[in-house]
């Protein structure tokens, strides 16, 4: 037992010694040995720092020392023997070694290139090399050179600073239209009122349309008994078929009656009628009543076939179509922004390897349970000390924040997992992106967000004045949970919805906090933060009033 315990104690220690070495990089190999002669300063540059040939690493720096007649001796180590080093003496260009920087904020390496040309280096003798200016000393002299541009830029900024100071003085006196827009309350009044009268409008179409509807389903009318009993409407067209034969029959009657009365010998009614102004009266009589006649024939034939208003108003329920349509097309306009939930958003990001705070505010608008528009701004601060690029970093090694905009739109797919995931599309921290949210419940009442995050990566200096300094997208997964459960929400008899919760769980509700992951792809750094989502009964009613003016 002790001889496979001493076994295994030694295997272990093998083992360790062996990852040891492999770790640390050590080689058996005996190194090949360099001597550069530089005849300036090498301020920077230390033992043990990267010797790379054509940026690909070749060894260490071994010595430094200083050349008994003037500038420095660099005696390297190269690790690599896989390809024969051959260094061009001459030749466009030949061979060129100098100490560069890895960045700006520090770290140097020797840098060889070989050069070309037919005569080859002796590397037993000391080779050249040459020392370039840091980009500190580089950005020193552009500024020397420049002073009097730099002073009258400094100025500049100084009268501008100066400018926005008053602008931001008279907005808080509510001066100017935007100034009155912030301090005084009227425009909200005037919208607030606006809605709650449109509101009213819609309450009184809704009740006179069930009105009207109520009446013409009812019995207890003319209209809704024609409309709604059938027997009634036979009886009504019968009634009109009996009066129109009735006149027919008396019309034949008057004519026979007339003939036979221009007899003078037909007795005292012939006699009368014989009176060619009676003859004549009785005859316009006859025309009229035949008139009559067709007028109600015609008017017969329009009730049973549904012609006219109020054919229409008896045979079709096109009335109560119209003013159903109608309400609905108030509705699309005013009802679905009455529906709406407006949320006023705010949150906060800390990411400790970036040394990058980010900051954002804006509006989240949600028509219903399964889509939303999101648009606000971000402040992405940025710290000169951090691996992130940017370009006051460049300009004066300052620190600096970016204003940048985000506009969002949001569908939840109704088909999938029970309406839990939805994608969405838009601007992301001014780089177009999109991303998958998912929404679940694992506790009671206690909602946790998922959420997956990709757009476009900023990696142009020059142009876009940030770079992040990442391979690919920046993608990013968190979480959000708030700090206390969802409100709780009773249903009265009228179907509307009542926050029982007290206002402190609201509010706990209300704050969010966030972690997860960035750069997933590339060097992944974990990241924490805060924010609020509060919904505002204020804005919701500004929607509205626009929505009303659209």
């Amino acid at each position: 037992m002790r001889k496979m315990l001493g076994f295994f104690f030694v295997a272990i220690l093998l083992v360790l010694v062996f990852l040891t070495m492999y770790i640390q990089g050590w080689s058996f190999k005996t190194p090949k040995k360099l001597t550069i002669w530089f005849d300036k300063s090498v301020e920077g540059l230390r033992k043990g720092d990267d010797v790379r040939v054509e940026g690909i690493l070749y060894g260490k720096v071994a010595r430094l020392a200083l050349n008994e007649r003037a500038g420095v001796n660099v005696e390297v180590d190269l690790d690599r023997d896989d390809v024969d080093l051959h260094l061009n003496e001459d030749g466009t260009p030949a061979y060129d070694i100098s100490v560069e920087a890895f960045t700006i904020l520090g770290g140097n390496f020797v840098s060889i290139k070989r050069g070309v040309g037919p005569r080859k280096a002796d590397l037993k003798e000391p080779l050249v090399g040459k020392t370039k200016p840091s980009p500190f000393e580089a950005f020193a002299h552009l500024a020397e050179d420049n002073r009097d541009k730099l002073k009258v830029a400094i100025q500049n900024l100084g009268e501008a600073a100066g400018e926005i100071k008053k602008i931001g003085e008279s907005i808080n006196k509510g001066e100017g239209t935007i100034g009155k827009l912030i301090k005084e309350p009227t425009l909200h009044d005037e919208a607030k009122a606006t809605l709650e009268d449109a509101r009213k409008a819609i309450t009184d179409i809704r009740g006179a349309v069930t009105d009207v509807r109520a009446k013409l389903n009812s019995t207890e009318n003319s209209v809704g008994k024609v409309l709604n009993t059938p027997e009634l409407h036979d009886e009504l067209v019968k009634s009109v078929r009996e009066v129109k034969e009735s006149v027919t029959r008396a019309v034949d009657d008057i004519k026979a009656l007339t003939q036979k009365a221009q007899d003078k010998n037909a007795g005292p009614l012939g006699a009368l009628l014989s009176d060619t102004e009676m003859k004549d009266d009785l005859k316009k009589t006859a025309e009229n009543l035949k008139k009559i006649s067709q007028d109600v024939e015609k008017v017969s034939d329009k009730l049973s076939k549904g012609e006219g208003t109020l054919g229409k108003l008896v045979m079709q329920d096109e009335l109560y179509q119209e003013a159903k349509k109608t309400l609905e097309g108030v509705d699309k306009v005013l009802g679905r922004a009455g529906r709406a939930h407006v949320y006023v958003v705010g949150e906060a990001k800390s990411y400790p390897d970036s040394k990058l705070l980010i900051a954002k505010a804006g509006l989240r608008i949600e028509p219903d349970e399964t889509k939303y528009f999101y648009a606000g701004v971000t402040f992405l601060s940025l710290d000169a000390a951090g691996p992130i690029r940017f370009e006051s970093q460049q300009q004066g090694g300052g620190s600096d924040t970016e204003v940048t905009f985000d506009a969002l739109a949001f569908y939840r797919i109704p088909w999938f997992l029970t309406e839990y995931v939805g994608v969405k599309a838009g601007m992301i921290e001014g780089k177009f992106g999109g991303g998958v949210e998912v929404d679940f419940e694992p506790f009671a009442r206690w909602p946790v967000h998922i959420d997956f995050e990709i757009r476009d990566a900023y990696n142009d200096l020059s142009d876009e004045d940030i770079d992040e300094e990442i391979r690919g997208p920046m993608t990013r997964v968190w979480a959000r949970v708030p700090l206390w459960t969802r409100p709780l929400m009773e249903k009265k008899e009228d179907g509307t919805l009542v926050n029982k919760s007290a206002w402190w769980e609201n509010v706990l509700y209300a704050f969010k906090v966030f972690g997860g992951v960035s750069r997933i792809q590339d060097d992944p750094e974990f990241f924490v933060g805060i924010g609020l989502e509060y919904r505002d009964e204020d804005i919701k009613a500004l929607v509205g009033l626009v929505s009303s003016g659209r």
